[in-house]
């Protein structure tokens, strides 16, 4: 495609209409309710809102339809660029199913996928599903590692009953057992989209209860073939703003455990050594989490900056890990040092950040400007310039230790010996090797800085493990 477009936005919109078929579009616009989903869709996001004059930028929040259109667009997009497959008319076999409305949603969960998958960084390869035998949906190798998984995409497709729980219509056991029951030779990944319209808050959602019971009782029960149920990395997904178009709130939700897999997001209470370990045990699916976190939507601009960041005027320079800037030393003297990583306060409009300098490392505070303290509570991942998870806010001794240990998990032996030194402990602790002194020694830190006065405050800040 050749065009001239102000943001990524209008780019992705002249996309989808250039890969669907400008005319198929409006034509199933034309049709409204009995439409295709993308024409209701995109009728929605017309009925919005006036648009722009060309070439102006404005900025506003979009209804679901809009943010429909826009995540179809972009999984597409991502899904093209990364095809390698020349050989095979997989791309446009794939496209021609979307056009199709019996099972249209089950298909925009497979882009889903194979785009959290590509954000991440995997490789992905379509399988042939004309061709004899099991075939994953695609399979996606980690470049770091080398491992390849088998990734399987199943949906809830049947009309809501509004007499039958939840629960019931999504069926997740039926659904494990469809998934696994194939021959695949790769680590399994599984991805269920609980297509619903409810808009899932917070992982204490009574249904996400229900659902993780229903995990639980199909890890101990589930045979395929006669057989115990393969394990598998299981992903929960939900995109409300697929239904009620002309609302605003319609938040995706994500939520990944194990199946069979306990060191995969343990459930329960478990130390914070645990906690490091499984989480390093599995360093591809930390990878697709923390991605899946940063890229909550398409990017509005070409080079995936904050809207904000590309088109208003910064008072101060962005902090950018990795990045040096002019700064008070120990000494309270300027010095020119490197970010090594960061905190945000976005309530107090402040970030901290942790500068290096000579091999030495000291904390600095600085403002946040208002447009920076809304791209940070956007996407608090990359508002440091690097793709990195976020911690919600700091509550817990064990969230404050994990950023510390983020920080310092490489620090020297003798050099965490040293800072501990005067530790009642020390006597006991200083025979443990670097990883596990590390991780007491961040311990300890986080169950300080909590007890303390300044923690005690009520006063949140948001951190950032790198």
């Amino acid at each position: 495609m050749i065009g001239r477009w102000s943001t990524f936005t209008d780019f992705l919109l002249d996309y989808l209409a250039e890969r669907m078929g400008r005319s198929w579009i409006a034509e199933e616009m034309r049709k409204g309710a009995d439409g295709h989903l993308i024409g209701q869709w995109a009728s929605a996001m017309r009925g919005a809102h006036d648009h722009p004059p060309p070439g102006v930028v404005t900025s506003r929040k979009i209804n679901n339809g809009f943010r429909s259109v826009l995540s179809l667009a972009y999984n597409i997009y991502l899904i093209e660029h990364h095809y390698e497959q020349y050989d095979k008319p997989l791309f446009d076999r794939f496209v021609g199913r979307l056009h199709r409305a019996d099972g249209f949603l089950a298909t925009v969960a497979e882009t889903n996928a194979a785009a959290a998958f590509l954000n991440a960084g995997f490789i992905i390869e379509y399988e042939d599903d004309l061709q004899a035998g099991h075939h994953a949906e695609f399979v996606a190798t980690y470049p770091l590692t080398g491992r390849r998984f088998s990734v399987e995409v199943k949906t809830r497709s049947a009309t809501l009953r509004p007499n039958e729980t939840l629960k019931d219509q999504i069926k997740l056991k039926n659904k494990l057992s469809q998934a696994l029951k194939k021959d695949l030779p790769w680590s399994r990944v599984v991805f269920v989209d609980l297509n619903i319209p409810d808009v899932i808050v917070d992982q204490d959602d009574p249904l996400l209860s229900e659902v993780l019971s229903e995990v639980e009782q199909a890890e101990r029960s589930l045979k395929i073939k006669g057989a115990p149920a393969p394990s598998a990395y299981l992903f929960l997904t939900n995109q409300p703003f697929h239904y009620n178009l002309t609302a605003l709130e319609g938040a995706p939700m994500i939520s990944a455990l194990g199946f069979k897999v306990p060191t995969f997001q343990p459930r329960g209470t478990i130390t914070f050594r645990d906690h490091v370990l499984a989480r390093e045990a599995h360093p591809e699916m930390q990878a697709l989490i923390q991605s899946i976190n940063a890229h909550s939507g398409p990017p509005s601009t070409f080079d995936g900056q904050a809207p904000e960041f590309v088109y208003g005027k910064r008072k101060y320079p962005r902090w950018l890990i990795g990045n040096e800037y002019l700064v008070p030393g120990p000494n309270n003297i300027e010095v020119v040092a490197t970010v090594q990583s960061a905190c945000a306060m976005p309530d107090q409009g402040r970030m901290h950040g942790i500068f290096a300098l000579n091999g030495v490392n000291f904390s600095v505070e600085g403002p946040m400007t208002d447009h920076e303290v809304a791209v940070y509570r956007r996407s608090p991942e990359t508002f440091f310039g690097v793709v990195q998870h976020v911690t919600q806010q700091v509550k817990s001794a064990a969230d404050l230790a994990d950023f510390f240990y983020s920080v310092y998990k490489d620090t020297s032996r003798e050099t965490l010996l040293e800072w501990m030194k005067d530790h009642p402990l020390y006597d006991r602790v200083r025979h443990l090797s670097q990883k596990d002194l590390a991780i007491w020694v961040c311990e300890q830190w986080g169950s300080e800085r909590t007890n303390s006065k300044n923690a005690a405050d009520g006063r949140s800040v948001q951190c950032l493990r790198i």
